[in-house]
Parts: C-alpha cells; structure tokens; sequence
C-alpha cells in the first residue's frame, strides 16, 4: 500500500501536481504557477494587467500563481496569443501604438 499523503495540504498539493499529468492541451504540457508568474513578469505584465486581457479578476491570476486554484488547460494557448499581440507592437489593451 502507498500512501501519498498525511493532511490536507500535503494531498493539495498532490492533487495539483497529478492534476498536471493528467490535464492535456494542445502544447501537452500543463502550466504551474511558478512558469505564469515567469511569463507575466518576462511580459512586464502586472497581474491587474493580465486579469483585463484575460479577461479574469487579479486574485484569479494570484491564486493560480501561488498554487491556490488548478490553471485551466486553455491558458497557454491564451498567453500565446497575448504574446503574438505583444510581439507586433500591441499593448496590453491590444491596441497597436
């Protein structure tokens, strides 16, 4: 027998970290809070910011940050797109300079 985990938050966060395994998107690859974070900060994104594009509330954006709530499959497709807009010249509101 395995036991995986002794109190609650050891079994969220194995519920967070199998959650990864088993959560596919187009890219194969789940997103932790930690790559978001990278992401957003590489961007010079607040979270405030990246809440509007996403159309979510900032505390979303935190709480998948800092492991509190599972990211959705879908948000590295939505990041890219962000990205692309950012690439060729659009702000964070998506408007062209």
């Amino acid at each position: 027998m395995i036991v995986l985990a002794g109190n609650l938050k050891d079994k969220q966060k194995l519920s967070k970290i199998f959650s990864c395994f088993f959560v596919i998107n187009d890219y194969n690859k789940c997103m932790l809070g930690h790559e978001l974070k990278m992401w957003r900060k590489k961007w010079r994104l607040t979270q405030e910011k990246l809440a509007g594009m996403l159309g979510a509330h900032r505390v979303t954006i935190a709480q998948w940050e800092t492991g509190r709530r599972t990211i959705p499959s879908y948000l590295p497709l939505a990041l890219e797109a962000i990205e692309n807009r950012l690439k060729k010249g659009g702000n964070e509101n998506g408007l062209h300079h």
